[in-house]
């Protein structure tokens, strides 16, 4: 565990630290409006990611490691690629129907998102990236990506240096996509020693996957609502210089979800493995999870409200006043992803994908309904407050409505007074230790 948590580190901190100073070059190199119009591309075909995804992915961490044999687990991963595969071929073609009819008036917008939307076709071959996760090799998928993600960034200073157009940097990111899950695809089909680079269908494999997984692809469509509508409905109700602070206040929010995602996976399997053995050490190794992920999340939350103000106007210089004010708004959204990352798999463990849809629906119509009513008045500061509020609601409070979801609410709410908990028992132990002697 230790060492996959090491190389995800690696990757992640890598690309954080990469991508912030290229991507505050390149925010800096737009300015807020070409900034803006970049992320509105990039966002816009996101809307069907998680028709591609089909939800599969969470079920694959989950099956991988118990699968019984070698034929097994290439009957998973191979009709996950070839069903994710098929959905992005006709994601894409939803999204260029939808394009042509929204940006028709706009030539910039309608190059920009075609180019973006075609990153789609590649996003299937992540069932591979999951089954190295599951197997805890996780170095075969980040070594490809990585020198993908190295490419790309070249390109990228290249594009900076020379000038070069908003279509050039919109390309390097969907070649990054497509040449890093590509090479992992041969990497594992090598590995696995398989007679061909091929697709393979099994049909009741792909059946049982497809019933497991529509809640979780439902979810995973509302969780974009939630998370990344706001920037489509700040480009619309207000602009596209809003739409680029917010996109900018984004790269220092976001960059850090990765500590989340790296070590649920890293410490996962072994905590799920505790499960039938003995429940109660599987709960308390559960509440150690999310009690470390609490802290980290309301750390980063602390630090960067303190720092906002200046940190925003050093790194993006006075073109881009008010990120600040937005930095320290959104950067608590992290504490309860953080949580709710933490906690998915609970759900997919105990059978309960629904509700992982329900609240997840719930958070998405919050956020809706509080940008409606926020962005138009008070633009990106508005969206930043309703995706905090839908993230309390969605992550955390919806968990609290329901019986079976009173545990995972119990622990979560737990880790949220861990701190003060914490804080308490210390002073109370010193007020102790002052009365004896």
């Amino acid at each position: 565990s230790l060492r996959n948590a090491g190389w995800m580190f690696f990757d992640k901190i890598f690309r954080m630290a990469t991508s912030l100073l290229v991507g505050v070059w390149l925010a800096r190199y737009l300015g807020p409006d070409q900034f803006g119009l970049l992320n509105y591309a990039y966002i816009f075909p996101l809307t069907l990611a998680a028709l591609v995804s089909l939800g599969i992915n969470t079920l694959l961490t989950s099956e991988i490691p118990t699968a019984i044999n070698a034929e097994e687990t290439d009957r998973l991963v191979l009709t996950s690629v070839t069903l994710k595969v098929a959905a992005g071929l006709v994601a894409f073609g939803l999204i260029m129907a939808a394009n042509l009819y929204l940006h028709q008036q706009s030539s910039q917008l309608l190059g920009l998102v075609t180019i973006s939307a075609s990153a789609l076709l590649f996003q299937g071959f992540d069932a591979v990236d999951i089954y190295f996760q599951s197997i805890r090799k996780v170095q075969y998928s980040i070594i490809p990506k990585v020198a993908a993600f190295g490419l790309a960034t070249l390109a990228r200073l290249y594009g900076l240096i020379h000038g070069l157009s908003l279509s050039f940097f919109v390309t390097t990111m969907v070649v990054e996509l497509a040449v890093g899950y590509l090479a992992i695809y041969v990497l594992y089909i090598r590995q696995r020693q398989l007679p061909a680079i091929r697709f393979s269908f099994h049909g009741k494999t792909a059946r049982r996957l497809l019933s497991a997984a529509w809640p979780l692809m439902l979810a995973e469509f509302f969780i974009f609502i939630y998370m990344r509508l706001d920037q489509i409905m700040i480009n619309h109700l207000a602009n596209s210089s809003e739409l680029g602070k917010y996109s900018a206040a984004l790269r220092i929010s976001e960059a850090w979800y990765f500590v989340a995602a790296a070590l649920t996976a890293s410490f996962y399997p072994g905590i799920i493995a505790l499960r039938s053995i003995d429940y109660g050490a599987y709960l308390r190794r559960y509440q150690l999870l999310l009690n470390l992920l609490f802290v980290i999340g309301f750390s980063i939350g602390i630090i960067f409200t303190v720092l906002a103000e200046p940190l925003t106007h050093i790194v993006y210089g006075s073109q881009y006043i008010g990120v600040g004010t937005i930095l320290s708004i959104h950067i608590w959204t992290g504490v309860f992803i953080f949580l709710a990352v933490g906690s998915n798999n609970w759900f997919v463990v105990e059978g309960l994908q629904t509700f992982l849809l329900g609240r997840t629906i719930a958070g998405a119509l919050v956020n809706i309904v509080l940008n409606i009513v926020l962005i138009p008045r008070y633009g990106a500061t508005g969206a930043s407050i309703a995706t905090l509020i839908a993230q309390f609601i969605a992550a955390y409070l919806t968990n609290g409505f329901y019986t079976k979801t009173r545990e995972v609410f119990q622990l979560q709410t737990n880790a949220l007074f861990f701190i003060p908990k914490y804080v308490f028992n210390t002073f109370r132990r010193a007020l102790f230790r002052l009365n004896v002697d």
